[in-house]
């Protein structure tokens, strides 16, 4: 929470969530709809969040901000945008112990 009030801090407004912590039943049903690619998405951890933006240069803002943090969160946006959704995923999968996946790395972007 502390990642998304502070981009809410540097943006001076507060971005609409549109999915933060889910539990495994709906994972399951974003897999078998293809939406998620995996059973054990750092959603179902409560560490992620999607964010959605107004606009492109919103969606760039927001990631230029959140590059900046002192903790890095893994920021999921750009095949996002190249599918002309203005949504940002940022999440602190890192902080799972032990890493169930190799791309749980802080800073990682996609």
């Amino acid at each position: 929470f502390r990642v998304y009030e502070r981009l809410a801090d540097e943006l001076g407004y507060w971005p609409i969530v549109t999915s933060g912590y889910r539990c495994l039943e709906h994972q399951k049903e974003l897999v078998m709809e293809g939406i998620s690619s995996t059973h054990w998405s750092v959603h179902v951890f409560g560490l992620a969040l999607d964010v959605d933006f107004n606009s492109a240069s919103e969606v760039k803002r927001a990631v230029e901000i959140l590059k900046k943090m002192d903790i890095r969160p893994r920021i999921g946006w750009k095949r996002y945008l190249d599918k002309g959704k203005t949504f940002v995923h940022f999440d602190l999968g890192f902080l799972i112990i032990p890493r169930y996946s190799p791309k749980l790395h802080e800073g990682v972007e996609w």
